[in-house]
């Protein structure tokens, strides 16, 4: 997968990129939505990368509609093209946790749909979270938020949406660097543990 991410990455030039991982139709109408508004101001300065959370050809097809209803330029992984594009579909498994070291701000799906997936594949690539209000299935969505590290759009609207992506492309280098930092402290404490329950064990 890291041949084509390098491949998108350079269709992607100079744009910000906002990658929604695990996305429903709720995020998708929102992050399209605002991406929409933002080149009917005439800036074309962003794109999404799409990778939802159920493959299935009518939920590919929902997208591209939308894509096409909104005057955005869409193209597909598995289209193997070198089309221009506003809004890049992945419709293969597998390739989500690559996508978010090329990604601007990440939108992390299922806080809309009452449970908020894992979030620690984008944290792990310093890559600023947003997601919708039903994190408390997560504890590691919980800690971040607690920390100023996770952002929660409270309804799916893309003008509100648009005002926290633009905030984190201003406070990104900043908030890359805590993320990073964060997940370093946490591995070192697992080790920590893992070495204890070991000698413990062992000295039994």
């Amino acid at each position: 997968h890291a041949k084509a991410i390098n491949a998108l990455k350079r269709r992607l030039g100079r744009r910000r990129v906002i990658v929604g991982g695990s996305t429903y139709a709720t995020s998708e109408k929102m992050i399209l939505g605002f991406l929409r508004d933002r080149l009917a101001s005439g800036k074309k300065d962003f794109a999404a990368v799409l990778a939802p959370h159920h493959i299935h050809a009518h939920r590919i097809e929902a997208i591209v509609s939308l894509c096409t209803a909104h005057g955005l330029s869409v193209a597909r992984l598995s289209d193997n093209t070198r089309v221009p594009f506003d809004v890049f579909i992945i419709d293969a498994l597998g390739v989500l946790p690559y996508l978010y070291e090329i990604a601007t701000v990440a939108y992390v799906g299922g806080g809309f749909e009452g449970s908020v997936h894992s979030v620690i594949e984008a944290a792990v690539a310093g890559s600023p979270i947003v997601t919708g209000p039903a994190i408390s299935n997560s504890a590691e969505a919980t800690e971040l938020k607690d920390m100023g590290l996770l952002q929660v759009v409270e309804q799916p609207d893309g003008q509100a949406f648009g005002a926290v992506v633009e905030n984190l492309c201003k406070t990104r280098p900043a908030v890359s660097k805590k993320l990073r930092t964060y997940f370093r402290q946490r591995v070192g404490v697992s080790r920590q543990i893992m070495h204890t329950v070991m000698d413990d064990l062992y000295n039994q």
